[in-house]
């Protein structure tokens, strides 16, 4: 009788065993579909990114050269009317 008992008893062990192995299995399994999925979105999410970067760059240079024209066209207009101005003054000399 203990031989049956002991028997039915490891039987129950084993069978709880292998319950509780499938379920950590299946746990992992969720984890590293999450983890996969995670990292999908963060390839995405870089490349999405590095769009923008790129494209704020190429803004930027933009904004840059026009701030540069503009400069260089204040700056040309000043030295021509100092330049018109002293021909006047030399005109009155």
């Amino acid at each position: 009788m203990d031989d049956f008992n002991s028997t039915e008893c490891s039987r129950s062990n084993i069978i709880e065993d292998w319950e509780t192995r499938e379920f950590v299995q299946k746990i992992t399994d969720l984890i590293t579909n999450l983890t996969n999925q995670l990292n999908r979105i963060d390839i995405v999410w870089q490349t999405k990114i590095n769009l923008l970067n790129e494209k704020l760059r190429m803004v930027e240079k933009q904004i840059q050269l026009l701030e540069n024209q503009i400069y260089s066209n204040i700056h040309f207009k000043k030295m021509v009317l100092e330049y018109d101005q002293q021909d006047f003054n030399d005109d009155f000399e």
